[in-house]
């Protein structure tokens, strides 16, 4: 049976009306009531996650999943992270409270729309004996709007940085949607997530946009920077075995 690739129609619109109500009705709200600072972070992002939900409940009916069993690796992964969390933490404590707003703030509504939602409902599309073709598809269309979405920093940082950031979160996008498949729970991409906005906050106390390489002025860094993350997405997606795949993929074939 040939195998075809859906169109990701529904995906792009649900993408291009959460970033109109960002643009174009959240943020100038909360501007206009003069909301700033870790309470507009704050407001914004709840309030988008809440529209994306909506749109969800809409559009998808996309279940999100939350499995909290984790084998031995993903146990001392998540133990090294919360562990260099609370080091790094340890001589900047006046920017922890900035630090924790950062990470959560860009962690939770992120991975629950562009992981949970996004690469969701793109997996369940295209479950009809889906193979590695269309699995990294998948990833790939997820982690490109995933990155697009960043272009709208544009608004308060420059042109090149905004490009080196969209090189860097679609690569961050391949890392969080292989683990995500991988583990079949979204906890592990929160935490990983979490913890590269958090640490990239701490040191200075200084609003980042989950880009490391804005201490790096060079596009060519970023560019390396995505490669990396994404070979090491796919070396953790296993593609070329089914098994290893966790995401309960509407698909009998995976448990054959």
């Amino acid at each position: 049976m040939i195998n075809t690739i859906k169109f990701p129609k529904k995906q792009i619109i649900f993408f291009l009306l959460l970033v109109i109500f960002d643009n174009f009705i959240s943020s100038p709200f909360f501007n206009y009531f003069k909301i700033h600072n870790w309470k507009y972070i704050v407001a914004f992002k709840l309030v988008e996650l809440i529209f994306g939900l909506f749109l969800n409940n809409l559009m998808f009916r996309q279940k999100i999943y939350f499995k909290l069993s984790a084998g031995k690796n993903t146990k001392i992964l998540s133990m090294t992270i919360i562990l260099i969390s609370i080091l790094s933490s340890i001589p900047n404590t006046k920017y922890l409270f900035i630090s924790l707003i950062i990470g959560l703030c860009a962690a939770i509504p992120e991975e629950y729309l562009f992981r949970g939602i996004i690469l969701g409902s793109l997996l369940n599309d295209n479950s009809e004996n889906i193979n590695k073709g269309n699995l990294l598809y998948c990833l790939i269309t997820s982690s490109a709007l995933f990155a697009l979405y960043h272009i709208g920093n544009i608004q308060s940082q420059n042109l090149t940085m905004t490009i080196m950031q969209v090189f860097e979160t679609f690569g961050m996008g391949c890392l969080f949607g292989a683990i995500y498949i991988r583990k079949g729970s979204i906890l592990l991409s929160f935490l990983l997530h979490f913890f590269i906005d958090f640490t990239g906050t701490i040191g200075n106390g200084q609003i980042v946009n989950n880009s490391p390489s804005q201490y790096k002025y060079s596009i060519v860094v970023s560019l390396l920077y995505m490669v990396v993350l994404s070979i090491i997405a796919f070396n953790i997606l296993k593609i070329n075995d089914k098994s290893k795949w966790e995401f309960p993929i509407k698909d009998s074939s995976l448990n054959q």
